[in-house]
């Protein structure tokens, strides 16, 4: 896939961050996000009026840390080629 020749170092730049922020959303959603049904899904919590208890569902991971770690690298991986070819300083005449 080739580089629009029109697009200057700014442009570039604006999009390498967009390309960050919208990598770090999908590597959000592959690694945290479950189905309502999967945690509970919601529900009636604390029964009794002023019992002082709340609930809380924490965030908590698909995969284990070992798994999660090389989820993590690969997206960072990936936003790093993304930045290299569209930041790259070629020759576009050759």
């Amino acid at each position: 896939m080739r580089r629009p020749r029109t697009w200057n170092l700014a442009q570039r730049i604006v999009l390498v961050i967009a390309s960050a922020l919208v990598l770090s959303v999908a590597a959000r959603f592959a690694l945290y996000f479950y189905p309502e049904s999967a945690i509970g899904g919601g529900g009636w919590f604390g029964y009794a009026p002023e019992n002082g208890g709340s609930f809380s569902v924490p965030m908590v991971g698909r995969f284990n840390d070992a798994m999660t770690a090389i989820l993590t690298i690969a997206f960072i991986f990936l936003w790093v080629a993304i930045s290299f070819w569209l930041l790259a300083d070629r020759d576009e005449t050759t």
